[in-house]
């Protein structure tokens, strides 16, 4: 055979440029999503990094691994990842954080069709896609995939064929499928490869390579490597020896002294690592280690993040030799990371490694100083899962870990088996010696026990709160003022409509939440005071609310309470409103706006757009309410369980308003059975007085009365009459019909206060819509701004025309289709398609005579 190989000059890089897999790959970027699945050492990475450049798009990169299952180490790599698209964007992203909530979601991805409605294309590449398992992350990727944002696009890659939400909403043509077979090197892709290594490849040589290799991009690069060392490389496609392991010893690892070599095993044993993780898994060969890691070919490094990840098969390799590393050698370097982690703020790794290395009390230390019991799920849950890993005689030395993971429960809205727990680690604790830690273990045992009772509508709350008190008086170790209290909820709470029954809770908030709140470090400081001033607005008490509410907002600041804040400023921009005063109604607002702004603060955004949502359906704006509130397409199943969403109630009054009636009552069934299993009182006689004027305007006036005296039944106990008040026109005329048809068996003297007052409502409700026109009136209307051919498109789209019909309708490319939507989204507000329609129909904008929506 004539010699088959020989030396020359040649490329140095190992990507190939592979045109049939550049053609896929541009292909999506004419579609939506790109999806490149296939196993490890099959190109998958590489094919991508090789058309990124060639494509001219600008793009965002992110290489995920296991600790990205916790949504706040996802969250932080994002950002990171961001900051090559817009700089601005990612600070936004970082202060305020992982979309943990719809109001979130909807607020990044607006801001994110912002960036892109600038920008020609843009590219978000997940990479190793199946090392998330987790739902919050996984649900935020489906989510920012299915909002369909113009020049947004995806190219996720993946080992596995995942069953990838986000794709769901999109129909086969919108997605590109790159798999195995088609990453596989052709014969000719072999040769070529060969000759880019600086192998001059004959025919017969290039076909043994790929009958040796199957074509498999990974097996060719390592039989490359070595081929350029032989004189007769083929000799050494005849060899038994497993061709990539063997090859990675001979090529990379084999070649590094024993001290590199050491630590790039004692690496292997982390996710991921940062420059100073080697140096120190390096020791007095720190140099060496890092210069190895820049230029081994299975090495990733990202240049923005400083992060190192290993490619999969040879992270499997050194995982292989890690008995060659001692148990204490092990330990020593998965504490020392730790450590490092920890004194960096990388609280998830922190604990992770010290968890691996059995270091449980360094473990439980970082875990106790970040244990505010917030309505993170993910946290949580990460939590949860890790102290399952702790060995039983360390739980036993350490009970308050136990009571630790019990408040878990209570974020995960398992609230009988939380109850029944702390009552068990009462009785527990009640036998232990007098002394500190009894009073300790104690005390957050009786703050667990008053959450739950709270929820399970028991008056020992009030009993429990007393002996947590007079148990900490140094203050809780488990909650602290960083913890949400209240949130979208109300501040007070009611377990029955007897009579009085609002009168005693009120007074017991009031004695007691002043030293509880101290206790708990500052969280729900002032909450007593908001839910004084939430009483005195549900019976239209408008001065006393006042009052109270702006107690509430002072003691609020004091600790940082934003929710508490924020909610004491809505009840003063309603108390406004109901007395018609707009300007100062409007005030309030624009300071829960300010507030918000200057906090960035996630439950500050959710009340604020609540408040708004709340404001524009009261004065028919409803185009400007949060598109998060009224689309069930950005799922909730990111939320916290034990969250109670008041944008359901706001939806309601949305729906009602446009007169959805039968979608609103079928909503509104599923509603009252969850907020009355919730102990959500309040919540649940709003949805049936708006279920009773559902009812009254579908015609149905039985059941319209039903509801009515349901409605009634909870309220008249305890002198609640504003959520009946505040329906305005639709009571006046609910009541009338009432009183005319005598369906009801209310009291005539109840319906007619509450009618007068409801129509006084009406009246200053008109009222404050006029002023709000008069306001706005001279400023450029959104529709305005539209151009003569961006009204026609939009229209188009109304009417659910595709590009091409669109283009094909006004004679124009389908390029100058795209540039037009863009604009509109921008002008509109609207991160896609359905949102510009949503917003359209709420202005009229599609109703025009030759343009009817159908």
């Amino acid at each position: 055979m004539e010699k088959s190989i020989r030396k020359r000059g040649g490329d140095s890089t190992h990507m190939l440029i592979r045109p049939r897999i550049n053609t896929l790959l541009a292909r999506a970027l004419e579609k939506r999503v790109a999806c490149v699945v296939a196993g490890a050492g099959c190109g998958k990475t590489t094919a991508v990094k090789a058309f990124l450049p060639q494509s001219g798009v600008r793009n965002s990169w992110l290489q995920l691994t296991g600790l990205d299952n916790h949504p706040t180490r996802f969250w932080e790599g994002f950002v990171n990842a961001m900051q090559t698209l817009d700089g601005g964007l990612a600070q936004r992203m970082k202060r305020q954080g992982f979309p943990g909530s719809l109001e979130k979601t909807n607020r990044f991805l607006h801001q994110l069709a912002d960036v892109c409605y600038r920008e020609e294309q843009l590219v978000i590449v997940f990479d190793d896609r199946h090392l998330v398992t987790s739902n919050e992350v996984r649900g935020f990727i489906s989510n920012l995939i299915a909002a369909n944002i113009e020049n947004l696009f995806f190219i996720l890659i993946s080992r596995q064929w995942p069953e990838l939400e986000g794709l769901k909403a999109y129909p086969s043509e919108e997605s590109v499928y790159i798999t195995q077979d088609v990453l596989r090197f052709t014969l000719a892709e072999t040769e070529q490869y060969l000759l880019q290594r600086g192998l001059d490849a004959a025919a017969e040589y290039s076909k043994r390579v790929q009958d040796a290799t199957e074509g498999w991009p990974l097996a060719v690069c390592l039989v490359s490597l070595y081929a350029g060392k032989k004189s007769e490389p083929a000799d050494f496609l005849d060899s038994p020896v497993p061709l990539v392991a063997d090859l990675m010893e001979r090529e990379t690892f084999g070649h590094y002294p024993e001290e590199v070599r050491r630590a790039l095993i004692k690496l292997s044993l982390l996710e991921s690592f940062t420059r100073e993780i080697a140096i120190i898994a390096g020791g007095e060969a720190a140099n060496q280690v890092v210069e190895a890691l820049r230029i081994n070919m299975f090495v990733a490094h990202n240049l923005y993040t400083g992060i190192y990840t290993l490619q999969h098969l040879f992270l499997n390799f050194l995982k292989g030799k890690q008995e060659l590393l001692g148990k204490k050698e092990k330990k020593q370097f998965l504490a020392d990371a730790a450590r490092w982690y920890f004194e960096h703020g990388d609280i998830i790794e922190a604990v992770s490694y010290y968890v691996a290395c059995e270091e449980y009390d360094a473990a439980w230390d970082v875990m106790r100083q970040y244990s505010s019991f917030d309505d993170s799920y993910g946290k949580a849950l990460f939590f949860y899962r890790l102290i399952d890993k702790f060995p039983p005689d360390f739980l036993e030395r350490n009970p308050m870990i136990r009571v630790f993971q019990t408040h878990l429960h209570i974020i995960f809205a398992d609230i009988g088996q939380a109850h029944e727990r702390f009552l068990q680690l009462e009785k527990e604790f009640e036998s232990l010696p007098k002394g500190k830690e009894k009073n300790s273990l104690l005390g957050e045992t009786y703050i667990g026990l008053a959450h739950t009772s709270i929820i399970q509508r028991s008056w020992a709350f009030a009993d429990y709160y007393k002996k947590a008190v007079a148990c900490l008086p140094e203050g809780s170790v488990l909650i602290d003022r960083d913890q949400i209290y209240v949130g979208t909820s109300n501040a007070v709470f009611l377990f029955s409509p007897e009579e009085g029954e609002l009168d005693r809770i009120l007074k017991l908030l009031l004695e007691v939440m002043p030293a509880t709140t101290e206790m708990m470090g500052g969280c729900g400081f002032g909450m007593e005071q908001l839910a004084a001033a939430e009483v005195y607005y549900m019976r239209g008490d408008l001065g006393k609310a006042t009052e109270h509410a702006i107690r509430a907002a002072d003691k609020a600041a004091q600790k940082e309470q934003h929710d508490i804040y924020c909610n004491a400023y809505m009840i003063l921009m309603r108390v406004q409103f109901l007395k018609g005063n707009y300007p100062e109604a409007k005030d309030y607002l624009e300071r829960i706006r300010a507030y918000a702004e200057v906090h960035h603060n996630y439950i500050c955004n959710s009340i604020l757009e609540l408040a708004e949502g709340w404001f524009y359906i009261k004065i028919g704006r409803h185009e400007k309410v949060a598109a998060w509130i009224l689309d069930d397409a950005l799922s909730d199943k990111i939320h916290a369980p034990i969250e109670i969403n008041s944008e359901k109630l706001v939806k309601a009054e949305y729906m009602l308003e446009n007169k959805k009636y039968h979608e609103l009552l079928g909503m509104l069934a599923g509603m009252e059975e969850f907020f009355i299993a919730r102990g959500q009182f309040f919540l649940c006689l709003r949805a049936r007085v708006i279920k009773a004027i559902c009812y009254y305007r579908a015609g149905d006036l039985k059941n319209a009365a039903a509801a009515l005296e349901q409605a009634y039944d909870m309220a008249a106990g305890n002198g609640l009459s504003i959520w009946f008040v505040e329906q305005g026109n639709n009571m006046r005329a609910l009541l009338q019909a009432m009183k005319r048809e005598k369906y009801c068996k209310i009291p005539a003297e109840w319906m007619n206060s509450i009618q007068t007052k409801a129509s006084t409502f009406a009246k200053r409700q008109l009222y404050l819509a006029n002023e709000y026109k008069k306001e706005t009136k001279g400023a450029e209307n959104v529709t305005d701004s539209l151009s003569a051919r961006e009204k026609e498109v939009l229209r188009d789209i109304c009417q659910a025309l595709t590009r091409e019909e669109i283009a094909d309708n006004h004679g124009i490319s389908v390029n100058t289709v795209k540039s037009i939507l863009r604009s509109i989204y921008n002008k509109l507000g609207a991160i896609n398609r359905s949102d510009a329609v949503r917003i359209a129909m709420d202005l009229w904008l599609s109703n025009t005579n030759d343009h009817r929506v159908k």
